[in-house]
């Protein structure tokens, strides 16, 4: 599928959960790994998908019972998905930041619920100075945390992860 043929199909009833699905999917390769990530039960990631291929006219993953790999379709929308979504969201922050008052979105990443809990308490303490902050609190993968940190879509990350071997 050529990037012409790509944009044709992504007019459609394409959106933008359906490609966050995607990107689990793609990044762990295990649709109950991308389930988990995204909060989600297992069908309702492979519907999303499902619906997304549809939409496409494509498959995006081959699936044996041992595997699930990228097609080159699924390999060629990995990085416009990954760029819609940056657009998106930059698009987002823009319209938000346009309005007469200025509001100050804070986006945090945690690892865990315990970190999570931890910023909530945070956040509520925050929030009594400095009303016109709008946090939004995503909980993921540090890798998932990372790549969101690096492109500005968190501007905060909270987690801490033993590297060492037992």
């Amino acid at each position: 599928m050529d990037k012409n043929n790509l944009y044709k199909y992504m007019e459609g009833a394409m959106n933008t959960f359906q490609l966050e699905c995607f990107l689990a999917v793609a990044e762990y390769l295990n649709f109950t790994k991308a389930a988990e990530q995204m909060q989600l039960t297992q069908p309702a990631i492979s519907n999303q998908i499902k619906n997304l291929e549809a939409e496409l006219g494509v498959k995006l993953f081959l699936r044996t019972s041992r595997e699930v790999k990228l097609t080159k379709a699924g390999t060629q929308l990995l990085e416009e998905a990954k760029n819609i979504l940056r657009s998106f969201g930059n698009i987002k922050r823009r319209m938000e930041e346009s309005d007469g008052e200025r509001t100050l979105f804070l986006g945090v990443g945690c690892h865990n619920q315990v970190e999570m809990s931890l910023t909530v308490i945070f956040l509520k303490e925050l929030l009594k100075v400095l009303p016109k902050v709008q946090p939004s609190i995503k909980l993921m993968p540090f890798k998932s945390m990372a790549n969101l940190l690096e492109d500005e879509s968190i501007q905060v990350m909270f987690g801490y992860k033993d590297t060492l071997k037992k």
